[in-house]
């Protein structure tokens, strides 16, 4: 928040951590009670402040977080230098400043609407840019050429936006723009791709500053158009760079150094060729570092906070997809599209300059309210004193967090409840909507609500052929069949009434399937983590009862202690079955 006159200042300093009536802040600030009742008025509209019964004035925690953020600011001036700042420019939004480099020696910048370029000075092994008498120090280096490996805007453009003589086009010409752009050049017959490559490229933005990303994964034939999304994407994204070939150190170093959104190129052949790489790019979906021991027995560490997209032609990491939005291409039946692609490079620098000039100008103001939030844990455990049921604290604790998470997204209906990994990525694209039908882009709800249904549908089917192929789909065929031929019997059912396969029965009937498909058996970690991927879990749905195998079963023997895997409703919603509860309810298998 902005724009604050001086005595609504000095009233919010007054209030911090006091409570005072009318006339005693007239008397404190030596303003006029007329003038001071007016300003208390504007900072309760702004819900800076309330009115207590006692008619005492009172700080609000808006209030209090907008003092320190004035305060913070002042510091800032007071001093006349900021230090820490990172040599691939980002957003200081605590005193509004975005920064970007433009070449080895130059940083274009945006500081409470002071704009403008600035030389990188160098001063006894410190570098720095200024703004006006304001020193501003980077934490490295600056940037070598061989290091600014995205396109930016021409000089002459970044200068007549510094002077005022052209302005930055609003979201909605951004949106409608972007999308227009994907259309031409992107033949698929699914509208909703668009509006993934357009969140894609906001996302990328803004990235670091993200509590998680998603990631982009293209699928088709050799000639489909996969390569054609990344192109796109190139042009729309920050510090995007499409690669084609890549070490783990250049990965590694291009996120934490350069702040490089990539975007590769047939990445199913890097990760099986390279595992460390494919667990470094697992790695930036979540805010945090990915961390390996050298050959010489060194730590080696990178800060991994970024995009991440690709295309794949084979079979990929489930992990990795796991945590994608997919993009299915085809092969292009449109005469001349591949001429027109080649003018695709050449009007994507225009795109990219649109995108950079929008966010020069609004990128402080977005991040402000694409952020969570802070949740402090005394304050978490404050809230739910009292209760002293452990689970019934857990669960208020859960709600006051889930609370908290939703300030942030959009009313968003998206068909259906997600769950886990589902509902994460959903949450982000609600996160980034809410911002863009804040800009504007109100009336366009409906339509875009409609691609994002789209979207998880498609998604919905990725996981679905990882449920149907390799091990996963291996043993979910066993688990199905299982329940087909002993479904009505009692001996399979738990004391609860959920049906159930003994583990060395499900260990059985696997390793007969396998052979039978000339398949060898998994090694028992493998097998875990496809219990896992399906919804097993230790002490819920895995755990010891009383049980007997078929063979068992025939021979009469009775029940013994062992291990048992329960089609809890979980397990049955992953394998695509339904499975009621009670023995003698209707039942039916299927999708």
């Amino acid at each position: 928040m902005t724009g604050l006159t001086d005595i609504e200042v000095e009233l919010l300093k007054k209030l911090m951590g006091f409570n005072f009536d009318l006339e005693t802040l007239s008397k404190m600030t030596g303003e006029e009670p007329e003038e001071v009742g007016k300003a208390l008025n504007k900072l309760r509209k702004k819900d800076l402040v309330k009115l207590n019964d006692d008619n005492t004035f009172l700080l609000t925690g808006a209030g209090s977080n907008e003092l320190k953020e004035i305060q913070e600011k002042q510091k800032v001036f007071e001093r006349r230098e900021m230090w820490g700042l990172h040599p691939a420019g980002g957003i200081e939004p605590s005193i509004n400043l975005v920064y970007e480099p433009i070449n080895e020696r130059e940083m274009v910048y945006n500081w409470n609407g002071r704009k403008g370029l600035a030389p990188i000075q160098s001063m006894s092994d410190r570098n720095f840019f200024k703004i006006e008498t304001t020193t501003f120090y980077l934490k490295d280096a600056p940037l070598k050429s061989k290091e600014l490996i995205w396109e930016v805007p021409d000089r002459s453009v970044l200068e007549n936006w510094a002077a005022r003589k052209i302005k930055s086009v609003p979201m909605k010409e951004l949106y409608d723009t972007s999308t227009y752009f994907t259309s031409i050049f992107f033949d698929t017959s699914e509208e909703a791709y668009h509006l993934l490559l357009f969140l894609a490229s906001f996302q990328t933005w803004f990235a670091p500053y993200l509590p998680a990303r998603f990631f982009v994964e293209v699928i088709g034939s050799f000639s489909g158009g996969k390569t054609c999304a990344l192109n796109l994407l190139e042009c729309m994204t920050r510090h995007g760079h499409l690669m084609n070939s890549g070490s783990l150190a250049f990965v590694g170093r291009g996120m934490e150094r350069c702040k490089i959104a990539f975007l590769c190129d047939e990445f199913d052949k890097f990760a099986e060729e390279n595992e460390e790489l494919l667990a470094l790019a697992r790695s930036s979906q979540k805010k945090g570092n990915y961390a390996r021991a050298t050959q010489s027995g060194q730590i080696e560490s990178f800060e991994t906070r970024g995009s991440f997209y690709y295309t794949v032609h084979g079979e990929m990491d489930r992990a990795m997809s796991s945590r994608a939005m997919p993009i299915y291409t085809t092969r292009t039946d449109i005469k001349g599209m591949g001429k027109i692609n080649l003018l695709k490079t050449q009007i994507g620098k225009d795109i990219l300059t649109d995108w950079f000039l929008w966010y020069m100008d609004n990128a402080v103001d977005a991040i402000k309210n694409l952020r969570l939030g802070e949740m402090e844990w005394d304050l978490l455990v404050s809230k739910t004193k009292g209760i002293n049921d452990k689970k019934e604290r857990i669960e208020k604790m859960r709600e006051q967090l889930l609370k908290h998470a939703e300030k942030s997204n959009a009313d968003l209906e998206m068909g259906q409840e997600y769950y886990g990994r589902d509902e994460e990525l959903g949450t982000l694209f609600s996160m980034f909507l809410k911002y863009v039908f804040q800009q504007s882009l109100s009336e366009r709800k409906d339509e875009i609500e409609n691609h994002v249904k789209a979207l998880f549908e498609i998604r919905e089917s990725r996981s679905e052929e990882f449920s149907e192929t390799g091990l996963i789909g291996d043993v979910r065929n066993v688990l199905a069949n299982f329940y087909q031929k002993w479904k009505n019997e009692d001996d399979y059912r738990t004391p609860d009434g959920y049906f159930m396969i003994p583990n060395i029965e499900l260990k059985k009937k696997l390793a007969d399937y396998l052979k039978s498909q000339g398949k060898f058996n998994p090694s028992a970690t493998e097998m875990a983590s496809v219990l896992r991927d399906l919804g097993f879990q230790r002490g819920e749905s895995r755990k010891k009862m009383k049980s007997r195998t078929s063979e068992e079963r025939e021979t009469g023997e009775n029940k013994r202690m062992r291990l048992c895997n329960i089609y809890t409703e979980k397990v049955c919603r992953i394998l695509g079955i339904d499975v009621p509860k009670r023995l003698g309810e209707q039942r039916e298998l299927g999708r």
